[in-house]
């Protein structure tokens, strides 16, 4: 019972600095965030069931025109949050010269605890009224502690690849990654059937999960574990498009 009132007074206080950082000392706010997050675990993305679905359709009514600037197609952040939900994993993925990954930086206690210092003075220098978020804490476990991690294609970047070059609707992901491309090709007009390649076993997980959890959109998904050095597609395929993985990632 003293466990769970502890854990109880725990969430409380993280709560409670979370919303008030200015009337915290500084020090105090550490151990209380240090604490709640050695207890809770590694802050994932998540979202809640209904979320997944309204996320879809966002992405379904996003006016891909806008996102070409002269001939660049800028960088909006739609549909990324769903994407990384599917894929925990990638946390702990070593990524170009970085030393350590995210994941191993959360799990070392004086790492963690630099992290959240920075965080902390991070609300301080950007809000005149600063509060923790989760998701400034997540960026920044991407950046600080000499530590890198893998990106992830933008499912409006995809969606506009597939709308302008997608022909009669059947695509190949030679790569298929971290669903990003996927999630366009669900959202598209165009794509009717996305034959993807995936040759890791945990990233296919992920992938076959998104396939299942919005097969009710109708479109055909053909997804196989293996590298497309050894995979030919049965049939014509209009478009094949991919992000392969960098040599040193």
């Amino acid at each position: 019972m003293s466990k769970f009132l502890d854990e109880d007074k725990l969430s409380l206080d993280y709560h409670k600095v979370c919303n008030s950082l200015e009337r915290v000392d500084e020090d105090e706010a550490l151990d209380i965030i240090f604490k709640y997050y050695r207890e809770n675990g590694f802050p994932h993305y998540t979202i809640r069931e209904e979320e997944k679905h309204e996320q879809i359709r966002k992405l379904q009514n996003f006016k891909h025109e806008q996102i070409l600037d002269g001939d660049e197609i800028t960088q909006t952040m739609n549909g990324l949050r769903l994407a990384w939900s599917y894929f925990p994993q990638f946390w702990n993925v070593p990524c170009g010269n970085a030393k350590t990954t995210p994941w191993e930086n959360f799990h070392n206690d004086d790492k963690l605890k630099e992290v959240i210092r920075k965080t902390i003075k991070w609300h301080f220098n950007h809000s005149d009224k600063p509060h923790w978020t989760e998701n400034r804490f997540r960026q920044n476990i991407k950046i600080y502690g000499g530590t890198q991690t893998v990106s992830n294609f933008r499912p409006t970047a995809a969606k506009y690849i597939y709308e302008t070059y997608g022909g009669d609707g059947v695509t190949w992901d030679m790569s298929c990654g971290w669903g990003g491309r996927l999630l366009g090709a669900l959202s598209s007009k165009i794509i009717k059937k996305y034959i993807g390649t995936e040759p890791s076993t945990k990233t296919f997980e992920g992938l076959n999960k998104i396939k299942e959890e919005f097969s009710y959109l109708g479109k055909e998904v053909e997804l196989h574990c293996l590298g497309s050095e050894v995979f030919t597609p049965k049939e014509k395929v209009d478009l094949c498009f991919t992000s392969p993985p960098y040599f040193d990632t």
